[in-house]
């Protein structure tokens, strides 16, 4: 019996927008860039910030300046910074005071992991990747912090943006973001009492600095994501 394959079409956005929080990403942007692109913007700006609203975030005032990266370790450094932000540093005491080896503890255990399940070049004789930096992909990272006595869940992300920041905005979670335009990899955490000019901080390792996001921020964030950006929502667990 020969199988047969229909294309399902994607749930497109009602004439009253009462199913925006419901169709995908893809949907969205082609209707952001649409004849009712201002309709749409507002009615998406009015429900991502009722819904950060009602959600929970941590208070500015107790976000740090994020720790300074020295090499490649934007991915590396993101969790920290979002660990560090969402959970306080009791979290990463297990690792001592000094922040490089915190880093290289990390990265030595991803190392000792290679690329195992993971997309890329792989060395045949030893398992592990010919490029050194090749298997730090965040979500790579993420995966040996519970090993390490740190209870970090990947929670599956949301690719609407509504859906999203429903996601983010709860207790002890923060989302990591990798831009493959830059090849860079920031924290994004959601911020207690969102307004609309304040809603969430970007903490960027490079510079490093945090970066107060509007809900017109994340929303753009959000919309130019391709299908090569990365973005991860953490959460930690008991």
């Amino acid at each position: 019996m020969a199988l047969l394959f229909k294309q399902v079409k994607p749930e497109s956005l009602k004439d009253d927008l009462s199913n925006i929080a419901d169709v995908s990403a893809y949907v969205l942007r082609q209707e952001l860039a649409g004849i009712r692109s201002e309709e749409v913007r507002s009615r998406l700006r009015e429900e991502v910030l009722r819904v950060g609203q009602c959600g929970d975030g941590v208070d500015f005032e107790s976000i740090s300046t994020p720790y300074q990266q020295s090499g490649l370790e934007c991915q590396t450094m993101a969790i920290i910074n979002g660990i560090r932000s969402v959970g306080g540093g009791e979290y990463l005491e297990v690792f001592g005071d000094n922040i490089a080896d915190i880093v290289e503890c990390i990265r030595e255990r991803v190392r000792q992991v290679g690329l195992k399940g993971e997309v890329g070049s792989l060395e045949v004789q030893t398992g592990s990747a010919i490029s050194s930096d090749a298997h730090f992909a965040m979500g790579s990272v993420a995966r040996q912090f519970p090993n390490m006595g740190i209870p970090l869940n990947t929670i599956t992300d949301e690719e609407n943006p509504i859906k999203q920041v429903k996601s983010l905005f709860n207790p002890m979670r923060f989302m990591g973001v990798v831009e493959s335009d830059r090849f860079h990899a920031t924290s994004v955490i959601p911020l207690r009492g969102a307004s609309g000019n304040r809603f969430a901080v970007g903490l960027d390792s490079l510079s490093p600095r945090k970066n107060v996001l509007s809900v017109d921020d994340f929303i753009a964030m959000s919309e130019k994501k391709s299908y090569r950006d990365n973005h991860h929502i953490f959460e930690i667990g008991k």
